[in-house]
């Protein structure tokens, strides 16, 4: 048994007291224009585990057009526990940025922070998605450093207006597996290098994080 990211989405709005509606795979969140496309793509096939992807597209009027498209991987025993990891990484992730940036919506405990990317002439209030971790303590890795470095490629490259940076690593048995960051859904490459530069694989097992922030442009004038 299967459930469509729509209604699972719609529970987790509910949640939150989020009004909204459905049409066929898409919700919408009327006060704020924000759309969301799901899907689940079947992955793999093993013996005794599932695999599924879910493709989300965001969509919403501060972003002028462009869309945010992501890809949670998701695995379990059948096909409802794998779309249920995919749809929690999503949820336990970009979920709140995405609500918070987008649609002004404020949680108590969402598990985002903000703060001031800048330099003299641009700066940014950045929302940041606390750092997803599969197979160690998030608290065992020093995420900071990398994300300092991170900070600093950003206010040396980006332009002043609002974008949105994914990052990724993955590590097994002492070998890094991926590392990539993506920035407004294009790879960024200087970031994926600084990731690669910063990562140190644990000697055994398998690790993974993933993060998410959108940076919204502070008007000049008040720079």
């Amino acid at each position: 048994m299967t459930t469509p990211f729509s209604e699972l989405l719609s529970t987790a709005l509910s949640a939150h007291t989020i009004d909204h509606t459905s049409s066929g795979p898409s919700i919408e969140l009327p006060l704020s224009g924000v759309t969301f496309d799901g899907e689940f793509v079947d992955g793999p096939i093993h013996v005794d585990t599932v695999l599924v992807q879910l493709n989300v597209a965001t969509a919403a009027p501060l972003l002028d057009g462009r869309v945010v498209r992501q890809s949670f991987a998701g695995i379990g025993a059948s096909r409802q526990m794998a779309e249920r990891d995919a749809f929690g990484k999503f949820l336990l992730g970009s979920f709140h940025v995405l609500l918070c940036t987008l649609a002004a919506h404020e949680c108590d405990s969402d598990g985002t922070a903000w703060s001031i990317w800048g330099n003299g002439t641009a700066q940014w209030r950045v929302c940041d998605s606390a750092l997803l971790v599969q197979g160690a303590d998030p608290t065992s890795i020093d995420y900071a450093q990398y994300h300092s470095r991170l900070e600093a490629l950003f206010i040396q490259s980006a332009s002043h207006e609002l974008h949105w940076c994914e990052t990724f690593f993955a590590s097994l048995n002492g070998t890094l597996t991926g590392a990539e960051v993506c920035l407004d859904n294009a790879p960024w490459p200087d970031a994926s290098m600084a990731l690669r530069a910063w990562h140190v694989a644990p000697a055994s097992g398998y690790r993974s994080g993933r993060h998410f922030m959108l940076a919204v442009p502070v008007a000049r004038d008040v720079v």
